[in-house]
């Protein structure tokens, strides 16, 4: 007789750091989307070094080989879903205690891109540490989300991006994230900017504004 079962094992994940020229006064936690690697993807952010803002960039746990052949990595498939998501939320919460730990307690915001949006969203609503500040970047918002998962989230700001050009999220179905952002009851603001599928630089800006808030 066939069954299946499970088995918790320890993975090796990895993540990028890039350290700010001046004293860290926030961290951003920037999630990758398909098929892209923590190391490229961080390469994203390098004008916010000059500002004080740490950034992390953790590496999704699934890795297989790209278009070009070469290794890339995923946050989850439809395959045992529920596990993966699991996963994710347990890695990138340890990942938080340990930046945590080395570099103290900061303001933390939160970046997501293209399948990254949903991870980060799904993060957002498992963590018990205050976000000041998510951006949402191409990407969907987990249908299975409720208000009630965002209790301790109520001062969040949620900036929401996508591009009038964006191949794989047409703006029809970016304008439909938005009527989830208002299910779940968040403080938002959303942004089309000119180009396809790519971190705008109203988002750099967007962050480096909010940063001088802060300080």
């Amino acid at each position: 007789m066939h069954s299946k079962r499970t088995l918790s094992v320890c993975r090796t994940a990895h993540y990028h750091l890039q350290i700010p020229q001046n004293e860290i006064k926030s961290i951003l936690y920037v999630i990758h989307g398909y098929a892209q690697l923590a190391a490229e993807f961080i390469k994203e952010f390098e004008a916010l070094e000059k500002h004080g803002i740490l950034v992390v960039a953790p590496e999704g746990l699934s890795k297989f080989y790209g278009k070009e052949r070469l290794p890339v990595a995923s946050w989850m498939t439809q395959h045992e879903r529920e596990d993966e998501i699991k996963d994710y939320i347990n890695y990138l919460q340890k990942l938080n205690r340990v930046i945590k730990s080395e570099y103290g307690e900061k303001p933390i915001l939160l970046l997501g891109f293209s399948q990254g949006v949903s991870t980060a969203f799904r993060y957002l609503a498992a963590s018990e540490d205050k976000i000041f500040l998510a951006l949402a970047c191409s990407g969907s918002i987990p249908p299975e989300l409720k208000a009630s998962d965002f209790e301790n989230q109520r001062d969040l700001t949620v900036n929401y991006y996508y591009g009038n050009d964006d191949r794989l999220l047409k703006p029809e179905n970016a304008k439909k994230q938005l009527l989830q952002l208002e299910r779940l009851k968040l403080n938002f603001n959303y942004h089309a900017f000119e180009g396809r599928h790519e971190i705008s630089e109203t988002c750099i800006q967007a962050i480096i504004d909010f940063q001088n808030k802060l300080l």
